[in-house]
C-alpha cells in the first residue's frame, strides 16, 4: 500500500499575472469614466447652489419692493449657522454645501445681482479644467468659464 500525498493546491505565478493583468485592464477602462462621473458631480455642486441662491434672490426681490439683497446675511445666513448647508465666510463669500466651490456675491446695484461659484483652489475640483467658474444674473443668464457650453 502507497501512502499518496495530496499536492498543494494554490496559484501558480502565471495565474497571478494573469489575474493582475486582468485587474488592470479593468482598472484602465473603468477608473477614466468614474472619474469623469465625479467631476461632474462636483459640477452639480455649484450648479444647484447658484441656483438655489438665485431663487433666494429672487424671494427677496418680491418681499422689499423691487429690490435685491447686496449681502449673504440679507438673504438668511449667519456666521453662527450652516443655513441651507452653506458656510458663510464673510458678506459676499460662502462655500458650497459639499465644499467643492467658493460662491461669491457681487451686487451691481439695488435690481441687478451676479452669483458666481468657483472651484475651491484647495479642493479637488482644479483638475476641472473645462469648467472652473460658473455665474448667474438677475435675468437668470447662466455662463461658465473658460467659456464651455458643456457646463451648464
Amino acid at each position: 500500500m502507497t501512502i499518496g500525498f495530496k499536492r498543494a493546491q494554490g496559484f501558480n505565478l502565471v495565474q497571478l499575472m494573469i489575474g493582475l493583468a486582468v485587474v488592470g485592464i479593468l482598472l484602465a477602462i473603468g477608473y477614466p469614466t468614474y472619474d469623469a462621473q465625479m467631476t461632474e458631480n462636483r459640477r452639480a455642486d455649484a450648479k444647484i447652489a447658484l441656483v438655489e441662491l438665485a431663487q433666494l434672490q429672487e424671494n427677496y426681490f418680491a418681499k422689499n419692493n423691487g429690490r435685491y439683497a447686496s449681502t449673504f446675511d440679507q438673504l438668511g445666513f449667519s456666521a453662527s449657522s450652516h443655513y441651507l448647508g452653506y458656510t458663510l465666510l464673510d458678506n459676499s463669500t460662502l462655500i458650497s454645501k459639499d465644499g467643492h466651490y467658493v460662491l461669491t456675491f457681487t451686487a451691481a446695484g439695488t435690481n441687478t445681482f451676479l452669483l458666481t461659484a468657483r472651484a475651491d483652489p484647495n479642493g479637488v475640483q482644479t483638475s476641472d479644467e473645462q469648467c472652473q467658474n460658473f455665474s448667474i444674473n438677475h435675468q437668470g443668464l447662466r455662463t461658465s468659464q473658460p467659456n464651455s457650453s458643456d457646463c451648464w
